[in-house]
This record gives structure tokens, C-alpha cells and sequence, in this order.
């Protein structure tokens, strides 16, 4: 392997920082391949500036420097939204599938490199357009995903160059020490390999307007060294050496001798890494600080070539597909079946071979955005679309049968997951029942493959909470937060966990951890359950203006939950704040609509003695007509023993009725246990 690596540590909003690179050591020949992916655009996670233009000029230069020159059908540019993971993945298939002994492999990446965790530091990733902000297992390219592939071309002959320039900033989830944690992993995976560093250590790597009108600097002077300026004996042969003092002086000169790089590698004075372009040259010479270089853009291959071809318009759902734009799951249904039809019309394998690497990936993007909206709540998915997640698993391995599939067991385990928590989110209890055994050998599985996954290890621990078993539950989900620190969901529900166990105190450390991680909390589907939980804690602790605090967060989110108001309503109430009682209750009757809601400002207003118990006895008639749903019906029985009970009577009746409808309500039963 020949190894160029920059990862970066450092960026702000003027200039902003990049890394480590290892170069090819010699001229290769045989057929050239290259993937190039630079993403400045994310989907969930803050961007960065120039990573897609230093992947447009790197595709350039490989399409005309004279040492490269590989062939425009060769090279597959993927920038911002088109650098989905399912089109890397696809793409990567590509070079291992099409390359043989003797061919060369170059893959590029610029943007975000992490971990998620400096505790698993082995781990690292490159971050997809469309990765999450957290579970990067279940969303970016993995470090060791790329070892595996890259150690088999190796094996087979193919020769391999890795670019990587991956830039990040200390906001994402391995903090700032995530990308020198990356630049580690990439160190472990391959041995003996020529290297060239950005930077030190103990350095950033910078990136601005300053250079290029907006270039990495250690990418701008990279290109400018690889066109030939770095031939500094005139041969017009560019040597790792000659690279190593013209580069590392324009960096260190251009930043003030802030950032110096490192240049490692057997034979830097005969091994080759480029030849002189005159062209090139020419672009960079004429480069004055302030001014722009047009940037060589190769033509993005994240579309295939034949979409326009006049046959796809016989497959008009196909096409759509093929594009990757607005898929629904009926589309998907019905371009698999016109997919079907087209491979036995077509027999020309290299159209089908396209055609297959993107359906595929137009199905991993789908897959994609499922698993990302499943990560912030249950209500994001309905349980129909979860099951369907499973059936895209499952058209993705028969489209793929007989072909390699390079993440076929982490398909697997997303097909387990979703399986899973179809069960587990909505308390099925008799699918928990029917499927208990499948759901644990499942999980098993599922582990073994990824046993540090914060997805897997909080779906145990709702598999274990459906079961009772509240410790077990616990403890995975604290396993699942030390896996991703800085994923919400499994403090959530480490904070619910908490609560049923009386541990308030413990509750509210978890529910405090997560206003620190975000201080909006809207990124979880039960925040107003959150915001609830949180402010009722402060409430019993007698912290009242934290409380507040709280219920307002939870108001500007939806103004119209009767749950935020009644508890703005009890704050102002235990402080005895008569403006904030009238102005909160007011609120409450203007958002008042349905019976329901009716009979719980009822009970509200008596549980705050803002009514006597004759005057809620007379509102209570004029609601009975109303009252149909088994809901209203329990609500109005208990409504009922409440207006006697505060005109000093015991109404076991009422409560009994009540507990006959919902004999799961916990207040109830608490009326019925004081006659004991």
C-alpha cells in the first residue's frame, strides 16, 4: 500500500485545518481506477470550506498529470450529497471487483475523519454525507472496512495509493482529539508505506481563503509540488524527495512555521511520485494571493453515464431510481420489478453491472435515512416503515446474490435491529413472546459482529427493560453511552430507568447531561417527555426556577401541550405567584378543545384548589354528554371521585370504576390503597 494520509485537527471561521499525507512511491502502470470524495456539505454534522474543491482539483490532476492520466471513465469524482455511503460503498465494489493483477487503485477522501469515542481508538472513521452526528457504525466508512477491502486488492496483486485528508474541528463526537485518534487507526492498518504528515504532532493543519481563494494549504502546495515545481533538479521528474523540501517549505513559510509537515518513506531520492505538467504549472504560476484557480473538475460520476440512454425510458420508475432523487418505498417496488424485467431484456454485463452498483446504492442511501431517523425516536418511523426497512435489506442481498456485498454483515445486523425494535419501541408483547428466542440469537449475532455498537447495546437494553429485568437494562445502556458519548437516546432512557427506580437524583444527572449535549433538546422524538420528567424532578426538589426554566424550553416547542402548562401552572403555584396561576390557567382553557382535555383541567384545577368541589361537580355534568372514548370514560370516573373526594368524601365507587377501565394508572391505584 501506498499510503498519502492528511487529517486534520483545528478550524475556525477564517482558517481552518487539515493533515497527514503518504504518497505513492514510484511511476505506476497497469489500468488506473480512482474513487475521489470530498465533502464540505453534511447532512447532520457542521461542514467544512474547501474539501470538495481539493477533491475537484485532485480528480483534475489525475485526468492530466502525465505520470497518472487515468482515463475519465476511470475516475469516480462523489462530492457533498453525492458522497452518500451507499454510493462510496458501491463505488469501492467497483474498484474491487473490476481491478486485476497489475492495476492500480487510487482512493481519495477529503472532509470529517473521527472517532467517536477515544476510548476505542482502533475505530476511526471518514464521515459520509449522510452519516449521523453519532453511531458512525451505522453511517460512515469505517477504517477497517477500508483495511479489509484494500488488503485484498493487495493480496490479488492490484497496486494501491490512499489519499485521505481528513479535516476536522473538536465539534463532532471524538471531541478534538478525534482526528489525530483517526490518524492513529490509519497508522495501525498499513505498515511500511511511504508518508508524508501536514503537520507535527503537536501542530494543526490549516485550510482559507488565503490560498488558492480557498484550498487546504498543504493540499494547494501538494498539487503545485506534483505539477512539477517541485522538480528541483529540472528532469522533469517529481521525487518523493523533492516533493518532501518543496512542500514542507511553502507550508512552513506560508503559515508562519506553524505548521510543518512530516515526510517518511524508503528511497525518497528515486522513488517517483509525479512528472512535470506544464499545464499545470501554468495554472498555479499565475496564482497571486486574493485571486482564484479555476478548479479542474472531472465529470461527477456519482450519476451513471447511460442514464440518458433512450432504453431507460421503458423503465421510468428504474430511472427515477437510478437517479436517486425523492425514493419513496412505493417506488422502490415497483423500479425492482421493472429491474427484474430489464435484466433479462439487457445481457450486456458491464450495463448491468452499472445498473446494479446503483440500484444498490439508491437502496443503501434509502436504508440510510431510515436508520438515521430510528435513531432519534420511535414516532419518526411508523411500524410499517420499519418492517419495510427489512424488506430493503433483504432486495439489496437478492440483487447482490452471487456478487460481493463489502458490508453484507453490517446489512445484516441493520436487518436484526430493525426487526427488533419493530418489537421492542412499541411493547409488543406478544411479538416478544412469539419471538423471544429468535430476538436473543438475533442480538447474539448482532454483537458479535459489532460488540461496541451504541445501537445494538441500547436495543438490548430495551429488550431487557420489555422483560423486566431493569438492571440488565441499565447496564447496557451505560455501555451504550460510553460507546457514543454524545448520542441522546440511551441517557433518555438511563434517566426514565432511573425514575421508576426512585434514584431522582440519578434521573436528573442523565437529564442534565443531555441539556449540556443540547441545550434545545429537539433532537429526540420525546422531547416534550423529556422537558416533563426534567421539570417535574425540580419541581420535587423545590427548584422551582429551574423548573420554570425547563417547562418554558418545552412551551417554545409546542405551546400547546397541556402537560408543559399544567406544569408551568403547579411552578407558579408552589410559589405563590397569583400573575403567573392566572396567566398560566388562561393559557390552559384557551388550548382546551377536546373532552379530554376538558376533564384534565378539571382534575388540574381541583388538585390546585382553584375550585371548590361543588363548582367542579357542575362543570363535570356538562361534560358527561361528551364523554365516549374508554379514555373519557376512565377519565371522567376518576374526575368524579375527585370532586367528592375534596367535598370530604371517600368515593371507593368511582375509583373502582376508574380502575376497571385503566387498572394500569398509577394515581388510581393509589386511591384505592388508601382504604387499606
Amino acid at each position: 500500500i501506498y499510503m498519502f494520509t492528511a487529517l486534520a485537527q483545528q478550524r475556525d471561521s477564517s482558517v481552518s485545518t487539515k493533515g497527514n499525507i503518504k504518497l505513492p512511491p514510484k511511476k505506476i502502470n497497469g489500468i488506473n481506477r480512482a474513487l475521489v470524495i470530498g465533502v464540505s456539505q453534511y447532512q447532520q454534522i457542521n461542514g467544512l470550506d474547501y474539501a470538495d474543491k481539493d477533491a475537484e482539483e485532485f480528480s483534475g490532476f489525475l485526468l492530466n498529470n502525465p505520470n497518472w492520466k487515468i482515463a475519465a471513465d476511470n475516475v469516480v469524482l462523489l462530492t457533498n450529497e453525492k458522497a452518500k455511503l451507499g454510493n462510496v460503498i458501491t463505488s469501492l465494489t467497483w474498484l474491487l471487483e473490476h481491478s486485476k493483477e497489475g492495476d492500480n487503485v487510487l482512493f481519495y477522501f477529503s472532509g470529517h475523519g473521527d472517532v467517536e469515542t477515544t476510548a476505542d481508538i482502533d475505530k476511526g472513521f471518514l464521515l459520509t454525507y449522510d452519516c449521523p452526528k453519532n453511531n458512525y457504525i451505522t453511517g460512515a466508512l469505517g477504517v477497517d472496512v477500508l483495511q479489509n477491502i484494500f488488503t485484498e486488492m493487495l493480496n490479488k496483486g492490484i497496486r494501491v495509493y490512499i489519499v485521505t485528508d481528513a479535516c476536522r474541528s473538536g465539534h463532532l463526537a471524538g471531541g478534538s482529539a478525534g482526528a489525530t485518534q483517526t490518524a492513529k487507526a490509519f497508522s495501525k492498518q498499513w505498515k511500511n508505506e511511504t508518508k508524508i504528515l501536514s503537520s507535527q504532532p503537536d501542530e494543526v493543519s490549516f485550510e482559507g481563503k488565503k490560498w488558492g481563494n480557498g484550498r487546504g494549504v498543504f493540499s494547494f502546495f501538494l498539487i503545485k509540488g506534483f505539477n512539477g515545481l517541485a522538480d528541483l533538479n529540472k528532469d522533469s521528474v517529481v521525487t518523493l524527495s523533492e516533493l518532501e523540501q518543496y512542500v514542507g517549505l511553502q507550508v512552513s513559510e506560508a503559515t508562519s512555521y506553524k505548521q510543518q509537515p512530516i515526510f517518511e518513506g524508503a528511497s525518497k531520492f528515486s522513488s517517483k511520485i509525479s512528472m512535470m505538467d506544464t499545464a499545470g504549472i501554468n495554472r498555479y504560476q499565475q496564482w497571486k494571493e486574493g485571486t482564484a484557480i479555476s478548479v479542474i473538475v472531472s465529470k461527477e460520476k456519482g450519476a451513471l453515464r447511460f442514464q440518458t440512454d433512450s432504453i431507460f425510458n421503458l423503465y421510468p420508475l428504474l430511472k427515477r431510481l437510478l437517479t436517486d432523487s425523492l425514493i419513496t418505498a412505493d417506488i422502490i417496488n415497483n423500479a425492482f420489478q421493472e429491474y427484474q424485467q430489464f435484466k433479462n431484456v439487457f445481457k450486456s454485463d458491464e450495463l448491468q453491472d452499472q445498473v446494479r452498483y446503483q440500484v444498490t446504492a439508491s437502496l443503501m442511501n434509502y436504508l440510510q435515512q431510515l436508520t438515521n431517523q430510528s435513531l432519534l425516536g420511535k414516532n419518526l418511523l411508523d411500524k410499517k416503515t420499519q418492517l419495510y426497512a427489512q424488506t430493503v435489506v433483504e432486495n439489496i442481498e437478492v440483487i447482490n446474490q452471487g456478487y460481493r456485498l463489502i458490508n453484507r454483515s453490517h446489512l445484516d445486523n441493520i436487518r436484526r435491529y430493525f426487526f427488533i425494535i419493530n418489537i421492542v419501541w412499541w411493547n409488543d408483547v406478544e411479538g416478544m413472546q412469539k419471538n423471544k428466542n429468535l430476538i436473543k440469537s438475533m442480538l447474539d449475532s448482532a454483537l458479535a459482529i459489532e460488540p461496541k455498537a451504541a445501537y445494538l447495546l441500547t436495543t438490548n437494553a430495551l429488550v431487557f427493560k420489555m422483560e423486566g429485568k431493569i438492571d440488565s437494562a441499565v447496564l447496557y445502556l451505560q455501555q451504550a453511552c460510553t460507546s457514543s458519548p454524545t448520542w441522546l437516546m440511551p441517557k433518555y432512557l438511563l434517566g426514565v430507568a432511573m425514575e421508576e427506580q426512585g434514584k431522582v437524583n440519578e434521573a436528573l444527572h442523565y437529564y442534565e447531561e443531555i441539556m449540556l449535549l443540547d441545550t434545545s433538546y429537539q433532537t429526540f422524538e420525546c422531547a416534550i417527555c423529556f422537558y416533563l420528567n426534567m421539570g417535574e424532578i425540580y419541581v420535587q426538589q423545590k427548584q422551582f426556577n429551574a423548573a420554570k426554566q425547563v417547562f418554558l424550553k418545552g412551551y417554545k416547542m409546542d405551546s400547546l401541550s397541556f402537560e408543559i402548562m399544567e406544569g408551568l401552572l403547579d411552578v407558579a403555584n408552589k410559589t405563590k405567584d397569583e400573575n403567573q396561576i392566572n396567566f398560566w390557567l388562561n393559557k390552559i382553557k384557551q388550548a382546551t378543545k377536546s373532552t379530554t382535555d376538558k376533564l384534565n383541567l378539571l382534575q388540574l384545577m381541583m388538585e390546585n384548589k382553584l375550585i371548590t368541589g361543588k363548582e367542579a361537580l357542575l362543570q363535570l355534568d356538562s361534560i358527561e354528554a361528551y364523554v365516549h372514548s374508554k379514555e373519557e370514560q376512565f377519565l371522567h370516573a376518576y374526575t368524579s371521585g375527585l370532586t367528592k373526594e375534596i367535598s370530604g368524601k371517600y368515593p371507593i365507587d368511582d375509583y373502582e370504576e376508574a380502575y376497571g377501565l385503566n387498572p394500569y394508572d398509577f394515581n388510581c391505584i393509589s386511591k384505592l390503597l388508601r382504604r387499606f
